[in-house]
């Protein structure tokens, strides 16, 4: 990776932070760069069907996380560090998938995530997810937004609230 002063970094949060003027952008967690390159999953094809003209950037965790395992020899891995330098790079303090939604909300960006853990969180913070539905297709989950801040959430009654009968006594 180069800095912006053109010299090699071995950091990837060296790269400068990506801005989105007016354009969507979908931050990529390592699982689905696994997925395009194990199973040939159209990436591109199914975040333009469903954001169209929408970047797809990669946070400096998940950079991170390919290069390591890129070093431990996972199959696929350096395919998929290949695959990843296509695509900008989010600055990112935190790692895993704290560094995922923290580039996220940084570029105000949905997430292409295979992680059903990740996608729940992804849905508190009511930050949107593109998950994959089958092979080749990709379906967009809208997160709920969070409360806003000295609100309390509105609570539900319980479903069997007023429903309950009272049960008549049996004297024999």
């Amino acid at each position: 990776m180069r800095s912006t002063t053109g010299k090699p970094s071995a950091s990837p949060s060296a790269v400068p932070r990506t801005d989105l003027p007016g354009r969507p952008g979908v931050i990529l967690d390592t699982n689905i760069l696994f997925l395009v390159i194990r199973a040939g999953f159209p990436l591109e094809e199914e975040v333009d069907r469903l954001m169209p003209g929408a970047r797809l950037l990669l946070p400096a965790s998940v950079a991170a996380e390919l290069d390591g395992l890129a070093k431990s020899l996972t199959p696929g891995a350096m395919a998929a560090r290949a695959l990843a330098e296509r695509y900008p790079i989010v600055p990112t303090r935190a790692g895993g998938d704290e560094g995922v939604m923290e580039a996220a909300l940084a570029a105000r960006a949905g997430v292409a995530t295979a992680d059903r853990e990740l996608r729940r969180r992804l849905a508190q913070r009511g930050i949107a997810a593109l998950v994959p539905r089958d092979r080749h297709r990709l379906e967009l989950v809208v997160g709920r937004p969070p409360p806003a801040r000295g609100v309390a959430p509105a609570r539900r009654a319980s479903p069997r609230a007023g429903t309950v009968k009272k049960r008549a006594r049996v004297v024999r």
